[in-house]
């Protein structure tokens, strides 16, 4: 699952697990930067079957995702199993 740097950053803020400065905002950055590239790393090194998820469409579209991830895993999904409540932005 893909998120965006930026909304990842808000909700520590928001949970209260970072200050909101601009030194914590580059370090999270940077640990996120550190760990995208080692699961990129261990996904090809160890060729392991994989798919791309982007957060928002879990909002977005959650039929769409839902039938996504199904295909992929051979599993009988649906949006309402694959929910995130409202207020996790």
């Amino acid at each position: 699952i893909r998120r965006n740097k930026a909304e990842i950053y808000r909700s520590f803020v928001r949970l209260e697990w970072r200050d909101d400065t601009e030194r914590n905002k580059l370090e999270v950055y940077r640990r996120i930067d550190e760990h995208l590239a080692a699961v990129e790393r261990d996904l090809k090194e160890f060729d392991i079957p994989y798919i791309e998820i982007d957060y928002r469409d879990y909002k977005l579209a959650p039929e769409e995702t839902a039938e996504k991830l199904s295909r992929h895993f051979d599993l009988p999904l649906t949006s309402s199993l694959i929910a995130v409540p409202c207020a996790v932005v």
